[in-house]
């Protein structure tokens, strides 16, 4: 199958990652990449909501509109590493949730709720029934913008989650790369699945060549690893 020499590249990338020698110590700094990318995404949601918003009214055609959740989810793939490990929850619950209904508890009792986020907004507008069901891509594209403003200020008010292991988030999100989007449930409708892989790729070799953890390793051999994996991805 075509799949295995993406998973060689995924794994040569893993090893990689794992693998960083140490050279001198940096001082450490705010990391500029996770910051810009949060706000590049927050950027993309508000224009996906407008786009949403101009479809419903038959302003722009349903391919613009697929142009723009594209564009939305690739923004979001260069940094889910970082949200998908530092906030799970949220990121499971509200960004990136299965397009299947969970369960929400509140005190003793319980709610079932319906699913909302990327994955439900790719199956919904790469649908052939995305024009009969504009209201419902208006409601949960809503949701998920206003979820995420609300997180988003937050991080700016109270700051970033940290953490001390910098390449577990690394490691955890190449095995995502393949898991859950190599395989498609993460796009069930576009199946955007190189092009996606290859912007979560992207994001990893931003972090590491940005962050001040990694300015106290040799990340040459990673980064020409990353290079190849998004090349072969960008071909594929």
């Amino acid at each position: 199958m075509r799949l295995y020499p993406l998973l060689a590249v995924i794994v040569l990338i893993g090893f990689a990652v794992m693998s960083f020698n140490p050279v001198y110590k940096g001082k450490e700094n705010e990391n500029t990449f996770v910051n810009k990318a949060l706000s590049d995404f927050k950027n993309r949601l508000e224009r996906l909501k407008s786009d949403v918003y101009k479809f419903s009214e038959d302003q722009i055609t349903v391919e613009e509109l697929q142009n723009s959740l594209s564009d939305t989810r690739k923004s979001f793939k260069e940094i889910e590493f970082y949200i998908a490990y530092h906030y799970p929850e949220f990121t499971k619950t509200h960004l990136n949730a299965a397009p299947l209904f969970h369960i929400e508890a509140a005190g003793t009792s319980a709610y079932t709720l319906p699913p909302e986020g990327l994955q439900v907004l790719d199956e919904l507008i790469f649908s052939d029934e995305a024009g009969k069901e504009k209201e419902k891509i208006k409601t949960i594209t809503d949701f998920l913008y206003n979820s995420y403003s609300s997180f988003y200020l937050s991080t700016v008010k109270n700051g970033l989650s940290r953490g001390n292991n910098k390449t577990l988030p690394l490691r955890i999100e190449l095995i995502r790369i393949y898991t859950l989007g190599v395989t498609g449930f993460d796009t069930p409708g576009s199946l955007n699945i190189s092009e996606e892989a290859s912007h979560a790729l992207t994001g990893i070799k931003k972090y590491i060549n940005d962050d001040a953890y990694f300015k106290n390793y040799n990340v040459q051999k990673a980064n020409q690893v990353l290079t190849e994996g998004i090349n072969y991805l960008s071909k594929k």
